[in-house]
């Protein structure tokens, strides 16, 4: 591999990331407002209609944000966790119980990783967190979960 195609290689990476970077503040905008309209009780058909679609791409964003651009933000992959589900449903009288199971959790979104860092962080990836939180995610959040 030469130096030319690594450097491609890297501008091209460095693009993408600005890209879902910037796709996820703005769809991140709009899930905010669209709840806020819901919280008012303005939520309308017309607004579901569009909201919804808006809601699946956005959280799909985040998670390839929070795999992607946050590991490179926080330097750091996120943590991953196991969880026993409590599932359980009924068909044809029987009872299906998935307590045995034990699967990964790992944090989906970046919000998810900039409180954690926020609240149990230390040095720079606190610092960072926090300035996330209050400079980019806090300002849209009306409710506060994000300050």
């Amino acid at each position: 591999m030469t130096a030319f195609s690594v450097l491609w290689l890297v501008t091209r990476l460095a693009f993408w990331l600005v890209v879902i970077g910037f796709m996820l503040f703005v769809f991140f905008a709009a899930v905010m407002s669209l709840r806020d309209a819901r919280n008012r009780g303005q939520l309308t058909a017309a607004l579901k209609l569009f909201g919804y679609p808006t809601l699946a791409i956005g959280y799909t964003l985040d998670f390839m944000a929070q795999m992607t651009l946050a590991v490179a933000i926080f330097a750091e992959l996120p943590p991953r966790r196991w969880f026993t589900p409590t599932w359980s449903f009924k068909v044809l009288g029987r009872t299906f119980d998935f307590g045995w199971l034990r699967l990964p959790a790992v944090e989906s979104t970046v919000s998810e990783r900039t409180k954690r860092l926020q609240l149990t962080g230390t040095g720079w990836r606190q610092a960072r967190a926090i300035w996330w939180r209050t400079n980019v995610l806090g300002p849209l959040d009306t409710s506060g979960g994000h300050s």
